[in-house]
């Protein structure tokens, strides 16, 4: 689940260097405009963050939003250290959830 969700991270992170016409993650955070939505640090794996980062709207496809939910910071905060066991069912549905926000997220124009 937790790779699932970094997968969402990797693709608003690419998206965000391609509109910016950056080469590396690096320059992004430092560009002039982006030093407001602290991406710097642990800051820059905030989904939330990157959204705004890479200007995209999820809001406008509503199926993709509520897929979106699944993968809320109070969901997957504590993943990547839990050791408790997930059912089979929730992670499936995580997975797929995260499978399609990711390729929404590399189907949207980077103008």
């Amino acid at each position: 689940m937790y790779l699932a969700r970094y997968a969402v991270e990797c693709a608003l992170k690419a998206h965000a260097i391609d509109r910016l016409r950056k080469t590396t993650w690096q320059e992004v955070v430092q560009h002039p405009f982006r030093p407001r939505l602290g991406l710097r640090g642990a800051a820059g794996h905030s989904l939330t963050a990157l959204l705004t980062a890479a200007s995209i709207d999820i809001a406008k496809d509503p199926h993709i939003h509520r897929r979106w939910q699944l993968l809320s910071p109070s969901v997957v905060s504590h993943l990547r250290y839990a050791k408790e066991e997930r059912g089979r069912g929730e992670a499936k549905a995580f997975v797929e959830a995260a499978t399609e926000v990711h390729d929404w997220i590399l189907s949207q124009p980077r103008v």
